[in-house]
């Protein structure tokens, strides 16, 4: 009888303590996350942007290892006809990075160019690739978003919508609403839902039946503005198995690496039946 008395009683605990919280663990730490927010050319210097993604706050004054690599235009003499070729030659440079403290917060660090061994923009090559945090100094909310392609440093191409993302603290939520085809091309139709934007870049994925293309990574997008709707370039749909005549379900889903921090990560996928005309 006092076995099954001291059993009620523990029951009785354990039940309690559930329903006060008083046996819940303590919530974990939020941590930062640390991403390439923009890239650009001032003068004889590229400028390297970053910001604290969150959802955490970083320590004041820390500072992580960035390296920053490209190729130069070089002109050297065949050995074969003894004529002048031009030649791409890969350089990189290593540059400390101050870490923003706050959440949303950003920062700026210039590089100069002929750090990179360039002597003139013209023998610059527009492919540059920065790897943030290269010695994981930093506990991270996210590690798959430290590295960033740029390929048009240069201004040859029209740049993709974006909205303000040093404007506030709130997130975005990107959301598929339409595919179309567009000539032998598929179009991506998509908005951001949410009140807010970030720094972050983003692919878009598709997948008929077992064929996927998950983008190139030196053409990303970037968040547009809150309430803002756009749409993607074309992808030819024969990259996922398609031909034309083709009736097939595909699935797109936006952000499939998970660069974003957003309001909704659960729907980031859309699917739909087309027929390819």
């Amino acid at each position: 009888m006092r076995v099954l008395r001291w059993l009620a009683l523990a029951v009785g605990s354990t039940a309690l303590l559930a329903s006060t919280g008083q046996g819940d663990q303590p919530p974990k730490a939020e941590k930062p996350d640390l991403i390439v927010a923009d890239l650009a050319l001032d003068g004889t210097d590229l400028v390297l942007e970053v910001q604290n993604q969150g959802p955490g706050a970083a320590k004041k004054g820390l500072t992580v290892e960035a390296e920053v690599s490209g190729s130069v235009y070089k002109k050297v003499k065949d050995k074969a006809t003894g004529k002048d070729k031009t030649v791409s030659e890969p350089v990189s440079v290593t540059v400390k990075v101050p870490v923003p403290a706050a959440v949303m917060a950003t920062e700026k660090v210039k590089v100069p160019l002929d750090k990179l061994g360039v002597k003139e923009l013209k023998d610059f090559s527009p492919m540059v690739t920065v790897k943030l945090d290269t010695k994981k100094a930093l506990d991270e909310e996210r590690k798959n978003n430290t590295y960033h392609r740029q390929l048009d440093l240069i201004g040859n191409q029209v740049p993709a919508p974006r909205g303000d993302y040093r404007a506030g603290t709130e997130l975005p939520d990107l959301v598929i609403t339409d595919v179309t085809q567009d000539s032998v091309y598929l179009v991506v139709h998509y908005k951001n839902a949410g009140k807010g934007v970030t720094g972050a870049d983003f692919l878009i994925s598709f997948r008929s039946g077992k064929a996927k293309f998950d983008g190139n990574s030196y053409y990303r997008f970037r968040v547009p503005a809150a309430g803002t709707e756009t749409k993607s370039g074309g992808l030819s749909y024969t990259l996922i198995g398609l031909k034309k005549g083709d009736e097939a379900e595909v699935e797109v889903t936006i952000d499939w690496e998970d660069r974003v921090r957003e309001t909704d990560k659960k729907n980031n996928t859309f699917k739909k039946k087309i027929v390819i005309k």
